[in-house]
């Protein structure tokens, strides 16, 4: 081997261990910057609720009070009282983000039934659903499905979606629900018809304040919360959430294990094209 030959080679080994070490760095200041984010949303949340509490109250205030003769503050406590609601959600959405994220977030393991979550997250979003003026289109039966899971939580996952459907497409537009089941669990989907999702960024999408450049001009207060809260949710759960779009309109798709899989199922994320969607009846 020439002199020259081996100064390549310790050069470029040089090369390679300084970045093999660099690398490390990197790895080991990773979970320090994770918690640092978690503690800067917990904190922003908290600090966000201590104002939204008087405003609040006063709105409420103004509502017992006959407003009704006055066009002008019966508008205005409409209006403090639409972004109070949303400022609450997207505090709520924070806060349970860093809870998750910390594992201190508490869920419950009760028999519930998945009629009950989707008519009580209806209701929830039914505000922003109706001001958008969409159509909500509610394919989900009668018969009783249980499952085991936290109420709440699961409500919580399935308003969020709702949420999302009616921010990111523009407004008249529809919302559809479906439900379907089997002996391995639940489906729940939600879909929209807005401009879709781009195909890079389908795998993206459920990543923390994350949205897609086409539709930030179209959504209303979204900061990218609402998915990636919605897919820790779901995995916290033992189940699956999947988007997938076909250019125009967006397909999210809940998978919950029926009672007896519950514990049995790997909880995983695997957005991906929309080739193989289920396709719209009727």
């Amino acid at each position: 081997m020439t002199a020259e030959l081996k100064q390549r080679v310790a050069e470029r080994t040089s090369e390679l261990l300084d970045a093999v070490q660099r690398q490390s760095e990197l790895a080991q200041l990773l979970p320090h910057a994770d918690r640092r984010r978690n503690e800067f949303l917990a904190l922003l949340g908290h600090e966000l609720q201590n104002p939204l509490a008087p405003v609040r109250n006063a709105m409420a205030i103004l509502r017992v009070q006959n407003t009704a003769q006055n066009e002008t503050l019966n508008w205005c406590v409409d209006v403090i009282e639409r972004q109070a609601n949303q400022l609450t959600r997207l505090v709520d959405d924070l806060l349970d983000v860093s809870r998750v994220s910390q594992g201190t977030i508490k869920r419950r393991r009760d028999v519930i039934d998945v009629h009950g979550i989707l008519h009580a997250a209806i209701e929830a979003s039914r505000p922003l659903i109706d001001a958008r003026r969409h159509t909500l289109d509610a394919m989900i039966g009668s018969l009783p499905v249980p499952v085991c899971g936290d109420s709440a939580r699961l409500r919580q996952v399935v308003a969020n979606l709702l949420n999302n459907a009616a921010r990111y497409q523009n407004e008249g537009r529809r919302i559809e629900v479906r439900v379907a089941s089997n002996d391995e669990g639940v489906a729940i989907s939600v879909r929209d018809w807005d401009i879709g999702v781009a195909p890079d960024m389908l795998t993206h999408v459920f990543e923390l304040f994350t949205q897609d450049e086409r539709a930030r001009d179209v959504a209303q207060g979204a900061l990218g919360i609402g998915l990636s809260l919605v897919t820790r949710l779901v995995e916290l759960h033992d189940g699956t959430a999947l988007l997938t779009s076909e250019g125009v309109g967006t397909r999210h798709h809940i998978h919950h294990p029926t009672r007896g899989a519950v514990g049995r199922s790997g909880a995983r994320r695997a957005p991906e094209r929309g080739t193989g969607r289920a396709r719209t009846s009727g």
